[in-house]
């Protein structure tokens, strides 16, 4: 796979607008109308230049599929992002959908890790060159890539016949948002084995606050710890103030 170059941005937007056409996710915020169609494009030049600045914009080697990529720990709210928001509500979404898009996004965000790790915004192929394997291939990359980068890879999917395409590549769903469709959050393998971390984790620190509690002698020593601590943390600020002192009188 290659990164995309303002030069390919256009064929970016060509292949990603004709493959999420009449995709339900992207329908919920996009205003129906007559220029629905021009529409969704402004939603995919949106979402290029958003990536093009918080992320990666991937071509595959044959330039038949692309995939737009989010850090969300990158992102920040600037003049220049301001300003595009505003223009994909008068471009795209309409007054009408503001609030459900802003709903849903907090909704979205809310199943997201609060660490480091890929988005995996958009991802499509030509509708010339469907099933044969490239997207497959471009996915593969993706993946290989963000293990390089050790971050995990996540996703949302409204179209429950890619979920299979998604598992054959490891992910797996991990929950689901009801909306007036259903929406899909599915993870990858890396991400699913820090999860089970974060749970096992979690399960020890619970197991060891259980027997702190229940262990009068653990309490003991804990509060002698507590104690311990407190002194000598009043040494080191003692120790602290006597060479300031000195350090003033010299």
């Amino acid at each position: 796979m290659i990164k995309a170059t303002k030069t390919d941005y256009p064929l970016v937007i060509q292949i990603l607008s004709s493959a999420f056409r009449d995709n339900q996710s992207v329908n919920y915020i996009v205003r129906q109308d007559q220029n629905c169609d021009k529409r969704i494009e402004n939603l995919i030049a949106y979402s290029i230049k958003v990536c093009a600045k918080f992320g990666e914009i991937f071509l595959s080697d044959d330039q038949k599929a692309c995939a737009l990529i989010l850090y969300p720990d990158r992102k920040k709210t600037t003049v220049q992002s301001l300003f595009w928001d505003i223009n994909l509500i008068a471009t795209c979404t309409g007054i009408k959908n503001v609030q459900r898009t802003i709903d849903r996004e907090a909704k979205i965000k809310q199943r997201h890790p609060d660490s480091p790790f890929v988005h995996l915004w958009y991802i499509g192929v030509s509708a010339a060159d469907q099933g044969k394997g490239i997207g497959t291939k471009l996915l593969d990359q993706i993946l290989n890539w963000a293990d390089s980068h050790n971050r995990p890879v996540y996703l949302e999917t409204s179209t429950e016949s890619n979920i299979p395409f998604y598992r054959k590549a490891g992910f797996k769903i991990f929950d689901q948002l009801d909306l007036s469709y259903r929406l899909y959050f599915l993870c990858n393998k890396h991400a699913q084995n820090s999860m089970e971390t974060d749970s096992l984790s979690s399960r020890s620190d619970i197991n060891q606050s259980d027997r702190i509690q229940s262990s009068p002698v653990s309490s003991a020593t804990a509060s002698s710890a507590t104690a311990s601590s407190a002194i000598v943390s009043s040494t080191i600020a003692e120790s602290t103030i006597t060479k300031s002192a000195i350090a003033e009188s010299n």
